[in-house]
């Protein structure tokens, strides 16, 4: 059975959130980049997954039992700052918070069975991220 119990489009409650809904609707967002998707589960547990037209997707998550945020990176893309629209608010990001389209799959695809950040993947703390690549 699976963690998730709740997810949301631009705050819009999806019905039969099964693992091949999701995939269908994040399909959708990867192709239009636009959306706000949240799998939602137990103990506060959020994954977050929002697409920038021009980077990449932006995910955040709050794993099961865990008290800090962080973000799905890929270090190969370095952490030069860019600046993009995301969730309709310009800001200054590092490049490496925007990941490619498998990598958001596979780590929304694990938080949605086990409401875990997947190990494999690279995932930062955002502050120490943002310090590093100096924007405050």
């Amino acid at each position: 059975m699976p963690f998730v119990k709740d997810v949301t489009l631009d705050g819009a409650k999806i019905v039969d959130p099964t693992w091949e809904r999701i995939a269908e609707v994040l399909g959708n967002v990867f192709s239009n980049r636009r959306g706000f998707l949240q799998l939602l589960g137990e103990r506060e547990a959020i994954l977050t997954i929002c697409p920038s037209e021009e980077y990449g997707c932006y995910v955040s998550a709050f794993g099961k039992n865990e008290l800090a945020e962080y973000l799905l990176t890929d270090p190969i893309l370095g952490m030069s700052p860019v600046e993009t629209v995301l969730a309709g608010c310009s800001d200054t990001f590092p490049r490496c918070v925007f990941v490619d389209d498998s990598l958001v799959i596979r780590a929304a695809r694990e938080f949605f069975n086990t409401g875990f950040r997947d190990n494999e993947l690279y995932w930062a703390n955002p502050f120490e991220l943002y310090a590093e690549a100096g924007i405050k």
